[in-house]
């Protein structure tokens, strides 16, 4: 079984709708999300008072270069108030005494994040702060090496509920606290979100439902080599060449413990019991990720490895199946129903395999939309 990455947006494919890779029926091109685990640089705001609860123990998230040597206190500006139009912090402020011993709230942006903390810095900052663009988590900010300031970031609803606050007070009061030190932490908010750069569907090519599947890719601890000496070995990493090596290590423990399962058996064993509850922030807003965001959804062993029913497919079938060559994907057996030129009405034909070994009864349920009928 082939477990390969749906891919991620760059300088030249900045919007993913449309542009999932790997769209063969026998792999599995695998979407990116979040998960719940992180070191957190606690960030809260300390003045004035009353201070609402929920801009105080912010999770902050350390950029990938640590310049912190102690906890940091100070006074807060954003970055919008001190300079109109460039809250992004991507031009030099114009004052450059403006961030003398303050903290610096940038909103992310069109330019590196070195631009954000050099600028920021050359305006007098003593740390920054940077808050995602999107309601997306935040990430582990990259390029940053050289940079001399700590920084950290946290996500949008934090963010604007601090320039919030900002504008209800005397701007000038308000003060920040950065923790030094990260600690473990399990943020369950913080998981099962579509990040922004995974590429999605609709798959285009032809009537096979790209991506197949979820997996944990973003801020993924893992081996790391930047070229320079020496080289670090590990760093946080965030794609879908992280997801996709979740996917691959689930399918070989699921080889582990069902040995005798084909390929495609392994991956129907997956798709069939993945976790649908993924939340998808590309629009702005929190909304259910769909099919063609996350296909079936992400990937729950402790249901695929119990799994009732599975689905096989031939070598052969799928051959046959080429639209290249005059076949149909739509008749091959696999866990996933698309059909772009359905009319007025069509129709599938699936079949699964018992793997319990006793008597089972199964009942079938449905969800549609409510804009058209689904017989089973």
């Amino acid at each position: 079984m082939v477990s390969t990455s749906a891919g991620n947006t760059n300088e030249t494919t900045t919007n993913p709708v449309g542009q999932v890779n790997h769209k063969g029926p026998w792999l599995l091109s695998v979407a990116n999300s979040s998960h719940i685990r992180t070191n957190k640089n606690q960030v809260t705001i300390t003045q004035p008072t009353p201070i609402p609860a929920n801009i105080t123990d912010i999770y902050g998230l350390l950029g990938a270069t640590n310049n912190f040597s102690g906890d940091v206190n100070a006074d807060l500006l954003y970055a919008g108030n001190v300079e109109t139009g460039n809250q992004e912090g991507c031009n030099a402020f114009s004052n450059n005494t403006a961030f003398t011993g303050k903290i610096a709230l940038i909103i992310r942006g069109s330019c590196n994040f070195s631009a954000k903390i050099d600028n920021a810095e050359a305006a007098g900052a003593i740390a920054v702060i940077i808050y995602n663009g999107a309601s997306d988590v935040p990430i582990v900010m990259g390029g940053i090496e050289a940079t001399n300031i700590p920084a950290v970031m946290i996500g949008l609803a934090d963010g604007d509920a601090i320039v919030n606050f900002i504008s209800n007070v005397i701007a000038t009061d308000v003060q920040a606290f950065i923790s030094g030190t990260a600690v473990y932490s399990l943020v369950n908010a913080l998981g099962n979100i579509l990040n922004t750069s995974s590429l999605r569907g609709p798959n285009n090519s032809f009537d096979v439902t790209k991506p197949d599947i979820n997996g944990p890719g973003t801020n993924i601890f893992a081996a790391y080599a930047d070229g320079a000496a020496p080289a670090p070995q590990f760093n946080f990493l965030t794609g879908t060449s992280m997801s996709a090596p979740h996917i691959a290590g689930s399918a070989a423990l699921l080889i582990s413990a069902h040995p005798t399962w084909s390929p495609s058996e392994i991956k129907s064993s997956m798709m069939m019991t993945a976790n649908k509850n993924i939340t998808d922030s590309l629009n702005g807003t929190a909304e259910e990720a769909n099919a063609d965001d996350v296909g079936s959804g992400t990937v729950d062993l402790t249901k695929a490895a119990k799994v009732g029913l599975i689905m096989d497919e031939t070598f052969a079938n799928y051959l046959a199946a080429d639209p290249n060559n005059g076949g149909d994907p739509r008749t091959l057996n696999i866990p996933s129903l698309r059909n772009t030129a359905c009319g007025a009405s069509c129709n599938w034909s699936r079949t699964v395999k018992d793997t319990l070994g006793i008597e089972t009864h199964w009942v079938v349920s449905k969800t549609t939309d409510g804009t058209f009928n689904l017989n089973i």
